[in-house]
C-alpha cells in the first residue's frame, strides 16, 4: 500500500490497487490524479453543454417547422371542408327557414353598392 501526498489540499490519497499508475500519470504528464480527473470531468461538461445547445436549437427549429407545416395543412384541411359541405349547410339552412333563391340579393346590392335599406343608423 502507497500513501502519496497532493500539493493540495494536503491530504493522502491512500492507493491499495495499481501504484504505479498513479506515479507514471504524475511523472510523466506533470498532472496529479486530482488535476487529471478535474481535467477530465471539466472536458466532459463542456461537452455536455455543447450537446444541450445544439439540442435546444434543435428543438427550436423543430417547433417552428412543425408548427409551420400545422398552419399550412390546417388551412388547406379547412378549404377543402369548406369547399365540399358549404353549399349543401347553405342550402339546408336554406329549406329550413324557408328561403327563397334571390331572397337576400338585395341586401347584397346594398353591400356592393353602398347604400342600405336597413332602417337602423
Amino acid at each position: 500500500m502507497a500513501i502519496y501526498y497532493l500539493p493540495q489540499p494536503r491530504m493522502p490519497v491512500v492507493t491499495a490497487a495499481a501504484p504505479a499508475a498513479a506515479t507514471a500519470l504524475s511523472a510523466g504528464s506533470g498532472f496529479t490524479t486530482v488535476e487529471f480527473v478535474t481535467i477530465i470531468l471539466t472536458a466532459a461538461t463542456v461537452v455536455l453543454a455543447g450537446l444541450a445547445i445544439v439540442l435546444a436549437l434543435a428543438g427550436v427549429f423543430g417547433y417552428v417547422q412543425m408548427k409551420n407545416s400545422a398552419e399550412v395543412t390546417a388551412e388547406r384541411v379547412t378549404k377543402e371542408y369548406l369547399r365540399d359541405r358549404l353549399p349543401r349547410m347553405v342550402e339546408e339552412t336554406a329549406r329550413q327557414t324557408g328561403a327563397e333563391p334571390g331572397d337576400g340579393d338585395d341586401f347584397m346590392k346594398a353591400a356592393t353598392e353602398g347604400g342600405s335599406d336597413d332602417d337602423r343608423s
